[in-house]
């Protein structure tokens, strides 16, 4: 999945105006607080809007690729604290470290007066972009369950016209020189990562090139159901069902793995359940 602020040339263009916007805000909020030449205050601002871009990018690939969702309130907190602090300290370092690449470590130390007001700006600017990212993934989860609701409406359209299609009962993967055959009965559940899938059993786990959507078309819907856009859960694996938060749901299947749930993919599963 592309970067949300650098899928196309346009949008990429607009995030490095950003960060130059940055680098000037900067230095400005830098000047009066050392003593030191227009030329180095602006190459500390540019310095540290170019270290600001990159590392934001991580912070889109963290928010992406972890399940926080799943974890307690306590859990998220604490999480997202190491995380803040863990960039704000790589940000200042590396920043400082290539100041002194360029400049002697007397013209450094003139700098050091302003590090309590660069942790606050690294602070604040590490909780908007992590807002901004989260609102971006709610908008595609929402997207992604309105495909949901969708195909709901289309299984059932098929249904209704006594069109059946033909279900998969196992999977082959190329692992190497071997194959795997997967049965469909030992699949726990599988997970979008990518461009492949990855199908989770008692046995291990094993990567397909394939679709999310072409599994949820050619597995049973009474025994498999996509509780997330990036989840598909076999239902006998499902150990429990938690809530958490307000009206939001985490599986907990048998292996003691926990998914989260969004609200149309919980309402096809209590359906699928007869709940």
């Amino acid at each position: 999945m592309n970067h949300p602020l650098l899928d196309n040339s346009i949008k990429s263009f607009r995030y490095i105006i950003i960060w130059l916007l940055y680098a000037v805000l900067h230095t400005i909020a830098m000047y009066g607080l050392v003593h030191v030449s227009y030329t180095l205050l602006i190459a500390d601002g540019l310095i540290h809007a170019v270290l600001m871009g990159i590392f934001t990018l991580f912070i889109w690939s963290v928010n992406l690729n972890s399940n926080f969702e799943a974890l307690t309130f306590y859990q998220r907190f604490v999480n997202q604290i190491a995380l803040a602090v863990i960039f704000v300290a790589l940000w200042l370092s590396i920043g400082y470290f290539s100041m002194y690449m360029f400049y002697d470590e007397s013209t450094l130390k003139l700098f050091i007066p302003t590090l309590h007001v660069k942790c606050l700006i690294g602070i604040l600017l590490y909780l908007l972009v992590n807002q901004i990212y989260k609102i971006n993934n709610q908008s595609i989860t929402s997207t992604d369950d309105l495909g949901i609701m969708n195909n709901e409406v289309s299984n059932n359209t098929i249904i209704d016209s006594s069109i059946e299609k033909e279900l998969i009962d196992r999977i082959s993967v190329k692992s190497g020189s071997k194959i795997h055959i997967i049965p469909v009965v030992e699949i726990i559940y599988l997970q979008a990562d990518g461009d492949y899938v990855q199908i989770v059993t008692q046995q291990g786990k094993f990567l397909k090139e394939q679709t999310m959507k072409f599994f949820e078309e050619s597995l049973s819907a009474s025994q498999f159901v996509r509780v997330h856009r990036s989840y598909i859960v076999h239902v006998v694996m499902i150990s429990s069902i938690e809530q958490y938060e307000k009206q939001n749901q985490i599986l907990v299947l048998k292996n003691g793995h926990k998914i989260k749930v969004s609200p149309s993919g919980y309402k096809i599963l209590r359906q699928t359940l007869h709940l």
